[in-house]
């Protein structure tokens, strides 16, 4: 059984300028686009999202932090684009992904705040890595904290990841906040997140390699040369009942 999410990814097909999302983002960063490139994906996943796949439940997009925190009406496209599809704000969860480079943790909260102030919900992507400054996460007080998949990797056995996850759910219980553990992908993981009292979890182990949606996406001009990406069926997100 699946948590209310609607959830949507990008990989890149092969092609000779990048071949995959990293390297294309990388690209684009070195072109100065990254922040054009992010918000015409993110655009492009909910049209896609809205056009094959409709319903009611919420969407889940990714967004980098370096899109979150640019100044004008960077965002006012996705704005745009999940308002032509009859969906409310509310309805959609902004997964925010790291950024590559440090962020002022001011202009992030600010972004966040702004986007808050707009409806969105908000989901920290990859925390525990050290990405997210502990003051960001507590001032966001995002609607789910989606631990980095490395500290799921080490579970059982590291007790250093064990530590990061203890911590991280003791924050979230602070904050009022869920955590999400991405990337399970055996027992013994699901059963110590269950056991820490984790509440919601995404990985193979799960199921979630299944389903793709078959639609293309054309971003052109955006990077140097055009990039063909094929939209696919993000993990969905399983409750862990016991």
């Amino acid at each position: 059984m699946c948590i209310p999410a609607a959830s949507w990814r990008w990989r890149c097909w092969p092609d000779p300028c990048t071949r995959d999302v990293r390297s294309l983002l990388r690209c684009a960063a070195h072109a100065g686009k990254l922040e054009k490139l992010d918000v015409t994906l993110a655009v492009a996943a909910a049209r896609c999202s809205s056009e094959q796949h409709e319903t009611l439940l919420p969407l889940h997009l990714n967004l980098m932090a370096d899109s979150v925190v640019a100044e004008g009406e960077i965002l006012a496209p996705l704005h745009h684009a999940l308002s032509g599809t009859g969906r409310q704000p509310s309805q959609t969860v902004l997964e925010i992904n790291p950024s590559a480079a440090a962020l002022q943790p001011e202009l992030l909260l600010a972004g966040l705040h702004r986007l808050r102030r707009l409806g969105y919900r908000i989901a920290l992507d990859g925390v525990g890595a050290g990405n997210y400054p502990l003051t960001v996460i507590v001032e966001a007080r995002p609607d789910l904290i989606k631990m980095d998949r490395e500290i799921v990797a080490g579970l059982p056995c590291e007790t250093s990841c064990v530590a990061v996850l203890e911590a991280l759910q003791h924050l979230a219980a602070r904050i009022g906040t869920q955590i999400v553990a991405e990337g399970v992908k055996c027992a013994e993981q699901l059963t110590t997140l269950r056991q820490y009292g984790v509440g919601i979890a995404q990985g193979d182990l799960l199921g979630d390699s299944d389903g793709q949606c078959a639609g293309v996406v054309c971003v052109g001009d955006v990077v140097h040369g055009v990039a063909q990406l094929n939209i696919e069926r993000a993990a969905a997100l399983h409750p862990l009942t016991r």
